[in-house]
């Protein structure tokens, strides 16, 4: 993976800006795999799509992580620490080519992974239900109950569910659930931890910090924009302390 200097960074952080968070993850997934098109990178699977972020991160920002949540229940302020170490010990290679349909219950599943397109089209339905719906109905590709071929509809919620646990164990990396335990009032959350997020939010507060350090020296010397960010950042640094002085 490239170093990523700081023009390459504020060009990253201009475009992801302007982008929902599922094509805001595909800009960041272009700086692991920049030889791969929009198309290629979306059609990653999920669990995928997050290991090569969780990569970026550790590359670009080191392998701790301090995350930040409120309890679901007082609201109370959780901190926890992860390591990118945690994307590595889960598989993820998921050979797409060679999944097998699963029967449960008597009901016959032929599948494929999500990947972002689904997660794009699952984004325009506003409420968690719906969406969950959708995610069901594109990574289905066909259902038979003792062997007469039936709908999404006609399947019980229950088998719905084992479907959805299913798929979960085939691409654990899809979703990364932490359990937290609150000090405050004892509750017993389960938390989702969003990679892509986090990676942003992280980039976002780095972009930020480099266009106020190239807004003071440009309004202290004059420099442009360009010249500022083609400095390192010790270069920088010592003419920031030099205007404190």
């Amino acid at each position: 993976m490239q170093t990523l200097n700081p023009q390459q960074l504020i060009k990253v952080w201009a475009l992801g800006t302007t982008q929902s968070p599922i094509d805001r993850a595909l800009t960041l997934l272009s700086l692991a795999l920049p030889n791969s098109t929009y198309d290629e990178l979306a059609r990653l699977s999920i669990g995928e799509r997050n290991s090569h972020l969780s990569a970026i991160r550790e590359h670009y920002f080191g392998s701790t992580m301090v995350c930040l949540a409120d309890c679901t229940i007082c609201k109370e302020p959780l901190e926890f620490t992860l390591d990118t170490a945690l994307f590595n010990k889960r598989s993820n290679e998921v050979d797409i080519e060679s999944l097998k349909p699963v029967v449960l219950e008597d009901y016959y599943f032929r599948f494929r992974i999500l990947n972002s397109v689904d997660l794009k089209q699952a984004a325009l339905r506003a409420e968690v239900q719906p969406a969950q719906r959708i995610l069901l109905q594109r990574c289905i590709v066909a259902i038979s109950y003792q062997d007469t071929a039936c709908s999404i509809e006609e399947v019980p919620e229950t088998v719905l569910q084992q479907f959805a646990d299913y798929m979960q164990q085939i691409d654990p990396l899809a979703q990364i659930i932490i359990q937290m335990n609150c000090p405050a009032c004892s509750n017993k959350a389960a938390l989702t931890f969003d990679i892509a997020a986090f990676l942003w939010e992280e980039l976002n507060a780095k972009a930020k910090q480099i266009l106020n350090e190239v807004h003071e020296l440009a309004y202290a010397y004059g420099w442009s924009e360009d010249s500022i960010l083609a400095m390192s950042t010790a270069h920088r640094q010592f003419y920031l302390t030099r205007l404190m002085q």
